[in-house]
C-alpha cells in the first residue's frame, strides 16, 4: 500500500502547524460499504515535535484530516 501512498509533510491542527517526521503505520478502512461509505486510508505519523497522530483520507485524492490525536 505504501506504493500508492503520498503521506502529508504537515497538517494544521488547531492554527498551528505540525510537521510530520515519520509515517508509523498505515492502512486502509472499508467503511459500511453496505451503506455506501467509501473505503478511506489512515496513518498514523510521529510529528517532529514528538506527537503522535492519526490522519485520515476518505477519497483517493482526497485532503487529510485529523482523526485522532495521542495524549
Amino acid at each position: 500500500m505504501r506504493d500508492h501512498l503520498t503521506a502529508p509533510r504537515s497538517f494544521s491542527w488547531c492554527g498551528r502547524r505540525r510537521l510530520v517526521a515519520e509515517v508509523l503505520e498505515c492502512w486502509r478502512d472499508n467503511g459500511a460499504w453496505w451503506q455506501g461509505e467509501p473505503p478511506q486510508l489512515f496513518l498514523r505519523v510521529l510529528t517532529t515535535d514528538g506527537g503522535i497522530w492519526e490522519l485520515c483520507r476518505k477519497a483517493a485524492g482526497g485532503d487529510w484530516e485529523v482523526y485522532k490525536r495521542y495524549d
